[in-house]
């Protein structure tokens, strides 16, 4: 499974490698992630970035420019995964039920709501 995580662009330092032109961005993780420090990330696929822009990422690369909106339900979505992943140890470890309520304070757009489907997907 890939998992895409948001970062934020700090600065630009196009790079030589070898045959062509390498575009990099060094690049902080989204303020939840615990990682400390910056990552260097190539954005090739999207072209030239601006600092402060939002990027998701995959393995070191950049794959979509994203807003600031985005970065942030994107984070409670990751944040909310590693207490499902602690409660799921804990619930293994204690034989407790999972409570789903635990978890609609990291997704409110979803949260007290029924589910709807795409237009693409609703009869016409």
């Amino acid at each position: 499974m890939c998992v895409g995580i948001p970062m934020r662009v700090l600065a630009i330092a196009p790079e030589s490698a070898g045959e062509g032109e390498r575009l990099l961005a060094c690049c902080a993780p989204w303020p939840g992630d615990g990682s400390a420090g910056s990552e260097t990330i190539d954005t090739l696929l999207l072209g030239p970035v601006e600092e402060g822009e939002w990027l998701l990422t995959f393995l070191g690369a950049a794959r979509e420019r994203i807003s600031a909106a985005e970065a942030t339900q994107i984070a409670a979505a990751l944040a909310a995964l590693d207490v499902a992943l602690q409660a799921a140890q804990d619930a293994a470890g204690s034989g407790a039920p999972i409570d789903p309520a635990a978890f609609d304070a990291f997704f409110p757009d979803l949260a007290n709501r029924e589910p709807e489907l795409p237009d693409h997907l609703k009869r016409p």
